[in-house]
């Protein structure tokens, strides 16, 4: 059987639903490890950002080396440790940790570094007033798309981009882009995110946002129909064609779509706006942050089950976290009778209790993600054996701008380029992060001789952290 075998049946007014399927046996060969011709199972690769760093006096695990343990502000990942490669004391060398000229907004130029090896561009408009983060951008293209294009090119969708939390404001007119979006095609040339799991749902597995017609399905119709009753006839058909073992997972698998959609149907979702379902969104008073990027998790991790999608970008708050995050604080956050923002506090506050809970929020929100794709079973393994999940913010510390001991966290196998058992590597303060990101590159296959530009470049992975199959 072909490895890109899909399900297919009509909505209606010529709209047709394309549903993709796991890995059956019928595709691998005797041992479970590749599929039946010897072609490998494709890596996937996923950049989970966070915004407003971390506390870096509580993010290096204790001991190095293999056996490390989850504590302090990891210990959301505990169980995690095995799949999980982790570097400490690297410093990302933006302007403002050199003390050069030319510094800028320090958020921006965290993120544009670590997910692009480069400093941020400013737009000619700028006249030194307003705000220097409305007219900022990225110089090159991000990690994401770097990835997307070495291995997304054969798939429905190449880049998926989600954002969890509210995006980053930037004022009415100006072009700046790299303080409100992390994935960037080029200077003011930007992926934008979607954040609502419908949409994303749609999307890749309803055969993409359709155009309505007038005596067509209305958007409220479409999102609360179910995929699998329009392919039901296509999988009865398949059925008879598959072993008991792999009708079983076809079941296990439909039966995942299903809840899936079940999820997603019992959540409010707002009126369409202008005719088209992209803005039917969920109203962000009564949802639980965490549980939407639960929900992009799984819709993210079935799209990579199905190879509808190899490259996903979770934006799960932009640069400098300016919002509020009810997962984790009952009231509002407040400092002399006035609420701020979680990035408002953390200056005012420094690291106290509330704000060391929402960092210990933000890596165990990226366990979710990644427990979710070691749960899907590809192969005798899972997903997470063949992907890197990359997770990292744009600033060690926020309440300083901050940039020693870097945030970066590395989980998943990539098909035997990353070292597993994961460990823990201690490196010196004048290693660049970068370094880390470049060996994702190079686990990923983009065979790059270097990475970044002036400080940023790198022209060696991190050799600890790489495992047997790494080139």
């Amino acid at each position: 059987m072909k490895r890109r075998t899909f399900l297919r049946g009509s909505l209606g007014a010529g709209i047709v639903a394309s549903l993709g399927l796991p890995v059956f046996e019928a595709m691998l060969n005797s041992h479970g490890t590749a599929f039946a011709d010897g072609t490998p199972f494709p890596k996937r690769f996923v950049v989970w950002f966070w915004g407003n760093g971390n506390h870096p006096e509580e993010w290096a695990p204790s001991a190095a080396g293999e056996g490390w343990q989850a504590t302090g502000m990891l210990e959301g990942l505990s169980g995690l440790e095995p799949y999980i490669n982790i570097v400490t004391g690297t410093t990302l060398p933006t302007n403002t940790d050199q003390g050069l000229p030319e510094t800028r907004n320090p958020h921006v130029e965290g993120a544009v570094g670590i997910l692009t090896g480069g400093r941020p561009l400013m737009h000619e408009s700028f006249d030194g007033s307003g705000g220097d983060w409305n007219f900022m951008t990225a110089p090159e293209p991000s990690i994401d798309v770097l990835v997307a294009n070495e291995i997304g090119g054969g798939t429905q969708h190449k880049l998926p981009t989600t954002a969890v939390t509210q995006l980053h404001g930037v004022a009415s007119g100006k072009p700046g882009t790299a303080v409100r979006y992390i994935s960037h095609n080029g200077p003011y040339n930007i992926n934008a995110p979607t954040n609502t799991p419908h949409e994303l749902f749609d999307t890749l597995f309803g055969g993409g946002i359709p155009s309505f017609k007038p005596d067509g399905p209305t958007p409220e119709a479409l999102a609360r129909a179910s995929v699998l009753d329009t392919v039901r006839a296509d999988a009865h058909a398949l059925k008879s064609r598959l072993g008991s073992t792999d009708r079983a997972r076809l079941d296990q698998h439909l039966t995942g779509i299903r809840e899936l959609e079940l999820r997603l149907r019992a959540t409010p979702m707002a009126p369409p706006v202008g005719g088209s379902c992209a803005q039917m969104m969920r109203p962000e008073t009564v949802e639980s942050y965490r549980q939407r990027a639960q929900l992009f998790a799984d819709v993210v991790s079935m799209a990579f089950a199905c190879d509808l999608s190899r490259v996903a970008t979770i934006e799960f708050s932009s640069p400098a976290s300016h919002v509020a995050y009810p997962d984790v604080h009952e009231g509002p956050l407040e400092i002399g009778g006035s609420a701020h923002s979680f990035h408002e506090y953390q200056h005012l506050a420094g690291r106290d209790e509330p704000v060391r809970e929402a960092l210990k929020y933000f890596v165990s929100t990226y366990g979710d993600f990644v427990r979710t794709m070691q749960a899907m079973p590809e192969g005798d393994g899972s997903l997470l054996d063949q992907a890197c999940v990359l997770g990292t913010s744009e600033l060690s510390t926020g309440e300083n701008h901050g940039f020693r001991n870097y945030p970066v966290l590395i989980s998943g196998r990539a098909g035997g380029t990353l070292k597993y058992p994961g460990v823990h590597i201690q490196k010196s303060s004048d290693v660049p992060a970068t370094q880390i990101i470049y060996t994702c590159l190079r686990a990923m296959g983009v065979q790059s001789t270097e990475w970044g530009t002036d400080l940023f470049r790198v022209t060696e992975p991190i050799s600890e952290i790489t495992g047997p199959e790494f080139s």
